[in-house]
């Protein structure tokens, strides 16, 4: 992917997301690796380093992103027992 970003001119891709899927109707879904914390982190972790040897890489749609009609105006407020089962163990993988 890298390498193919290259050839059309870019320098950068975010294409990268390590959201994990709670919902089916969520929007992005298809971007993401799946509803495991685990397997999110390890993938969304070496996808990045594979396109940083051509082009910048980062990832996108970091934690509890995962309501697409109201994304502009919902306040997601998260207690600590789903961050550290879901988010935390992502940021470990990388």
């Amino acid at each position: 992917m890298g390498i193919e970003c290259r050839n059309v001119g870019a320098n950068f891709c975010s294409s990268v997301c390590i959201n994990v899927l709670r919902h089916p109707g969520w929007g992005r879904a298809q971007e993401t690796y799946g509803e495991d914390p685990h397997h999110v982190g390890i993938m969304g972790a070496a996808r990045p380093r594979g396109l940083a040897k051509h082009v910048m890489a980062c990832v996108k749609h970091l934690a509890a992103n995962s309501i697409e009609r109201a994304r502009f105006y919902v306040d997601v407020q998260m207690t600590n027992a789903p961050c550290a089962r879901s988010i935390c163990r992502i940021s470990k993988c990388a």
